[in-house]
């Protein structure tokens, strides 16, 4: 709920509106769900391509209106309509407006269906309701976490009803305090890595890996001196995204919820400026974070960013940024593979792991004893594989049984009765004389 605070105050006070009727917003997220199913089968005949252009023209919904209200015109009609939108979407219209105007249409009919059926739920509400509802449509990712956390909204809606203007104070206090600790987090962030280039080096190519994983073309990504020459006054450049339907949900190809068609750099916090700068912006998110220590390659190939992760989230416990919660999950998940304790500089500069605490080692050493064996190998093993002192054992080839290579012996040579003993050839002897 912490997400919600960094609204404005408009968006904030539908929100508490919001909260007073909590059956209602169950009742809207079970409309969502059929009509994203619906959604889902409209475009599943189609490959990905058709699929992701499609999904950015339904961002806007009067677009949708355009295309399916104009299938018996040519396509220059049609493209005359969109002049005042933005190349990239002239150039989807182009591609999809055109020959794929009956799926536009079925679209369309299923956006009016769930937008007059949304009206029907909310106009047996007050007016002051209805119009935080209609703001709140606008704000997918809010309804979609006023619905997942419906405890906590009902709570929120309890406190607002016995003490609305209380309620109100603290919020705005706490939305002062969290956008200025978000600011400090940042700026120690971009301090952090200022200091230890190297890991600043780590953390361009982890996050170029990243990209490449999404699909983004890295080249197209970096700016260079002579595409983008730089400016010489300050230039201040705002943009307006719209998200995705509410009633469409969001890319299903996405492994979490985005609501928003985020620039390239949005999960890593920086972007390239002129002269192929890195300019930060943001912190990485939480998805960015987990996905680097998911792959242990990284981990072991990048260990100086991988270090400042863990740094970091050590320094800003009381924060609750995306590389804490990431680095927090995989330390739980597993605890014999990063280390537990902090990480500090030595007199050279670089990060070193300190030995953890005799109680800490104490309790470790009383946990072992209670695992299983193989439980405490493994442990070791991957504690020795993160130090970077463990090594591959070479394999032998496997030996076969004594027995059969003796056996492959007897066939092979003929058989010859056994020399007779000494003492035997002495009596043989004599028996001759």
């Amino acid at each position: 709920m912490e997400a919600l605070v960094l609204y404005p105050e408009k968006v904030r006070n539908a929100v508490l509106e919001a909260s007073l009727y909590p059956e209602l917003l169950v009742k809207i997220s079970n409309v969502q769900e059929r009509s994203r199913e619906q959604f889902k089968e409209i475009l599943s005949p189609y490959d990905r391509k058709i699929q992701e252009t499609i999904w950015d023209l339904v961002r806007y919904p009067e677009l949708v209106e355009i295309i399916a209200k104009n299938r018996e015109k040519s396509g220059k009609e049609l493209l005359k309509q969109v002049e005042n939108y933005p190349e990239e979407v002239r150039s989807n219209v182009r591609a999809v407006g055109i020959d794929y105007q009956e799926v536009f249409m079925k679209i369309y009919r299923l956006q009016e269906e769930s937008g007059s059926v949304y009206e029907s739920l909310i106009n047996n509400y007050p007016p002051t309701a209805i119009s935080a509802y209609r703001e709140l449509v606008r704000f997918p990712e809010i309804l979609s976490i006023l619905t997942d956390n419906i405890s906590l909204t009902i709570l929120l809606g309890d406190m607002y009803r016995n003490n609305p203007q209380q309620i109100k104070k603290q919020l705005e206090e706490l939305h002062i305090e969290v956008v200025r600790q978000q600011s400090q987090a940042v700026d120690s962030w971009r301090k952090s890595l200022e200091e230890d280039p190297e890991a600043m080096e780590e953390f361009e190519q982890s996050a170029e890996e990243y990209a490449r994983e999404q699909g983004y073309d890295v080249e197209k990504m970096k700016v260079t001196e002579t595409e983008k020459p730089a400016d010489t006054g300050t230039r201040v450049e705002v943009y307006y995204v719209n998200p995705y339907p509410y009633w469409f949900g969001y890319p299903y190809w996405y492994p979490y919820p985005r609501w928003y068609r985020y620039p390239y750099w949005y999960d890593w916090g920086f972007y390239y400026g002129p002269r192929g700068t890195i300019i930060i912006v943001d912190l990485p998110s939480y998805y960015y974070v987990d996905w680097h220590f998911r792959r242990y390659y990284y981990v072991r190939h990048y260990p100086r960013i991988s270090k400042r992760f863990i740094l970091y989230s050590e320094r800003h416990r009381n924060l609750n940024t995306g590389i804490k919660r990431a680095v927090e999950h995989h330390i739980r998940k597993y605890p014999g593979e990063y280390p537990q304790y902090r990480i500090r500089k030595d007199s050279l500069g670089k990060l070193t792991q300190p030995s953890p605490p005799a109680r800490d080692l104490k309790e470790r050493k009383y946990q072992l004893k209670r695992e299983p064996p193989d439980k405490h190998k493994q442990l070791q093993k991957a504690r020795e594989y993160h130090q970077g002192t463990w090594k591959v054992q070479p394999t032998k080839p496997p030996q076969k049984p004594a027995g059969t290579q003796l056996k492959k012996k007897q066939q092979q040579k003929p058989q010859t009765p056994p020399p007779p003993k000494k003492q035997e050839k002495k009596k043989y002897n004599k028996e001759k004389e």
